[in-house]
């Protein structure tokens, strides 16, 4: 139950149109640098927006993560259950 996990960093993500925040509207591959060592192992959840968690599911390249998301938002690395 990622709810009760441990979160360990917050990624903020937004898009802008005209200089006003919008959803994608389709899939939309996000790159963005981390140090590794910080996330490594974690799991990756986006905050909805009624507050439930969707897994999202990525990879680390050369210290980026590269994920495919069609929404944007609040993600958080959270501990992995054991």
């Amino acid at each position: 139950d990622t709810v009760n996990a441990s979160v360990k960093k917050v990624l903020a993500v937004s898009m802008l149109k005209e200089g006003n925040a919008i959803q994608p509207s389709s899939k939309v591959k996000l790159s963005i640098p981390v140090v590794e060592e910080e996330v490594a192992g974690m799991k990756l959840v986006l905050m909805g927006e009624n507050g439930e968690l969707i897994e999202i599911a990525y990879e680390i390249i050369d210290g980026v993560i590269v994920f495919e998301t069609d929404m944007v938002g609040i993600f958080l690395f959270v501990e992995a259950e054991a």
